[in-house]
């Protein structure tokens, strides 16, 4: 990251500084060590799932792969496609909000309202779910940053069309943006899947934030689905370390009865 924009990451944590607070101060006092420790356990991980003899994971890993491939062949065409009939100023309103929403400073703000929320409602299930989410993101982002300096993919946008300029300096391979939004809705989106708005919700949420980095001319579309994929891997390797408890201690349900219709809390102490 630019030193502009990791100076705009410490003023938006300091705006909301306080929710992030909350969230260190609930991994204290219910995780001890083992959060701590999955910063570099989680990445260990990672690297067993990627250098690994299982035949499933041989599988996954060469479908995955085979998939950003097929897609790296087709990076000029689908960026062409989407310039010339996608990109207009309607699409660009709702990607710049996305683009925002995806940046270190929106991630700031997301978590830091989520913990202030689960503070408020006294929600022990959604504060370690934003703990994990702010883990998962971190992770994503030490991810992508050394991929785009290793491999120096030129953005499409300083390419000049050519999606084949790798060693360029550029910061294209892989998306940040898709990965930290993968990386942070799919935690939360397992946490809940039980309540299908929010699980269908934060994946299309994720989903719609990789895809404005195409047409904001950021990322090939390879770039955008790599990232992806790594974010929700990560995400999905974050709750599988996660020291917190799996089941949620506050639940909203519909009440409907012959006189009377509502919102039941379940909360368990």
């Amino acid at each position: 990251m630019s030193a502009i924009t990791w100076m705009r990451f410490c003023i938006c944590c300091l705006l909301v500084w306080p929710g992030l607070l909350l969230a260190a101060d609930s991994v204290e006092k219910t995780s001890g060590p083992g959060y701590w420790s999955n910063f570099y356990r989680i990445p260990a991980a990672a690297a067993g799932e990627i250098f690994t003899l299982e035949s499933d994971k041989l599988k996954r890993n060469a479908l995955a792969l085979g998939a950003v491939g097929l897609v790296y062949t087709q990076d000029e065409e689908i960026r062409d496609y989407w310039m010339d009939n996608l990109k207009s100023d309607g699409m660009d309103d709702v990607t710049g909000f996305l683009d925002e929403l995806g940046s270190p400073e929106g991630g700031a703000v997301i978590h830091g309202a989520t913990a202030l929320t689960a503070w408020a409602l006294d929600d022990d299930y959604l504060m370690d779910t934003t703990a994990l989410s702010i883990q998962s993101v971190f992770l994503s982002q030490l991810f992508a940053e050394s991929s785009k300096r290793i491999t120096g993919r030129e953005r499409p946008r300083d390419s000049g069309g050519d999606s084949n300029l790798w060693g360029e300096e550029g910061m294209a391979f892989f998306s940040g943006h898709a990965s930290g939004a993968f990386a942070a809705m799919t935690v939360f989106a397992e946490r809940y899947q039980h309540r299908p708005l929010v699980y269908w919700g934060t994946y299309g949420l994720a989903t719609a934030t990789a895809l404005s980095r195409i047409n904001e001319d950021a990322h090939w579309a390879s770039d955008t689905l790599m990232g992806s994929l790594v974010g929700y891997g990560l995400g999905h390797l974050t709750l599988r370390y996660s020291p917190f408890e799996r089941s949620e201690n506050t639940t909203f349900l519909p009440l409907v009865s012959s006189d009377a219709w509502g919102l039941a809390v379940y909360h368990s102490f």
